[in-house]
């Protein structure tokens, strides 16, 4: 068992003006030296309640493409449960000392299971700012109550009881990524386990630092998991990294933080074709475009875009700005029109001179958003996400439906509690 005074809870209690070296991280690392300080891009927000499935498949693989991470509001888990929850864990971690430690992982475990500090290898011994707790939730026969807190007496009706509500987001989340890589609605499910499909959470405690710009609570990294939800207090603290700066992931009271993980990457290489909307209506409410500028462009704005105005390619009303070019290649791949594509691409290049990243316009692959946590000198920032995990002796790699000659597998079929083991212990894979 690690001794007591390891934890970092029982560092924070004692640190009043500097931290131990340990936990200071290089330069290159350091949140108040990496964190964009200017105008910061916002994660997607999504209303999950959205009736329009194709508008809601569209958001989602959007988000999932281009960042990796987004939010959800209006998920139908009632405020009152995810208040519940929260409750039960800042009780627990506000036990005791003594108390916690009898949930400690055991020594020599492989499960990540229990009370702990240390989850992975430490590069360079530089560790992370926070204490955690992990226990399964989900399916009902890989659930360990060792690992469950029996004080605060509540806390297993509302891991329960928010247990029971999320099921209705994981289906619903499954089948929008499954649908906008051009399968079947329960196939990704299928693919990363189906019914075995293992929850597990995971309470992340970072008590306040008195160098919270030094310092990190977890590190840069990438999800394990098919799909991470999350669930977090009111402070400030988690960062995603889009477009080579870390940014900011703005607090919305009672919105669900979704990240994409490793295995939905890994497994779902590229898709045959973007999810299609079933009219021209729903596309432009995708797109946040004017239903007449999208006809323009499915009609063929190609030849408009070659004779447009240099100078003023930026400036101009949609559909002849940088954000309306975006869109028309967008389209193009929408309608999976490669024509249409190739020629939008040559004329942004050659007639209007702007930059526009096209590579999540031309395939359906998602991305594993990279993330990692600050602190906050004053308070304590918690949070709960649940890991959307396959099975340990699960194989995953790339969906059959998804591979051909013209694309063929980039990874080969692994058991899941392997992938884990080589990423934790930083072996490459």
């Amino acid at each position: 068992m690690m001794d007591q005074k390891e934890r970092v809870q029982a560092i924070a209690s004692v640190s009043t003006d500097t931290i131990p070296a340990e936990f200071i991280r290089p330069e290159s690392e350091q949140p108040g030296l990496t964190t964009y300080g200017g105008q910061a891009l916002q994660v997607p927000v999504i209303d999950f309640s959205d009736l329009h499935e194709e508008i809601l498949v569209g958001s989602i693989v959007d988000a999932s493409c281009k960042w990796g991470m987004f939010q959800i509001v209006n998920h139908e888990i009632p405020v009152e449960v995810i208040r519940k929850l929260q409750q039960v864990g800042k009780e627990f971690f506000e036990l005791p000392q003594e108390e916690k430690e009898a949930y400690a992982k055991p020594v020599g475990s492989k499960s990540v299971e229990g009370y702990g500090t240390k989850l992975q290898k430490e590069v360079e011994g530089k560790k992370g700012w926070v204490d955690h707790l992990f226990h399964k939730i989900w399916p009902p026969h890989t659930i360990n109550y060792q690992f469950w807190p029996k004080n605060p007496p509540s806390y297993r009706e509302a891991n329960e009881e928010y247990t029971k509500h999320l099921h209705g987001v994981v289906e619903k989340l499954l089948r929008a990524l499954s649908l906008g890589l051009g399968l079947q609605g329960e196939e990704l499910k299928v693919a990363v386990g189906g019914n075995e499909l293992v929850y597990l959470m995971k309470i992340n405690y970072y008590p306040p630092c008195p160098r919270p710009d030094l310092a990190l609570g977890v590190v840069a990294h990438s999800d394990m998991c098919a799909i991470t939800i999350l669930v977090p207090n009111e402070v400030q603290g988690l960062q995603a990294f889009q477009d080579g700066h870390w940014y900011d992931v703005k607090y919305i009271p009672n919105a669900l933080i979704i990240h994409i993980g490793d295995q939905i990457e890994e497994s779902n290489i590229e898709s045959k074709t973007l999810h299609k909307p079933k009219s021209i209506k729903a596309l432009s409410h995708r797109i946040n475009m004017d239903v007449g500028a999208v006809l323009r462009v499915v009609k063929g704005i190609g030849s408009e875009l070659e004779n447009m105005d240099r100078a003023n390619a930026v400036v101009q009303p949609p559909p002849y700005n940088s954000t309306s070019i975006s869109t028309a290649l967008f389209v193009a791949a929408l309608l999976n029109d490669t024509n249409a594509f190739s020629s939008l691409s040559t004329s942004i290049a050659t007639a209007a001179g702007v930059n526009v990243d096209a590579n999540i316009l031309s395939n359906g692959k998602y991305k594993s958003v990279l993330h990692r946590s600050t602190l906050n000198k004053e308070d304590t920032r918690i949070s709960w996400p649940v890991f959307l995990e396959p099975p340990s002796e699960f194989e995953v790699g790339p969906h059959p439906k998804l591979i051909s000659e013209e694309n063929p597998p980039k990874y080969k079929l692994k058991k899941y509690s392997d992938y884990v083991y080589c990423k934790l212990n930083k072996i490459p894979q």
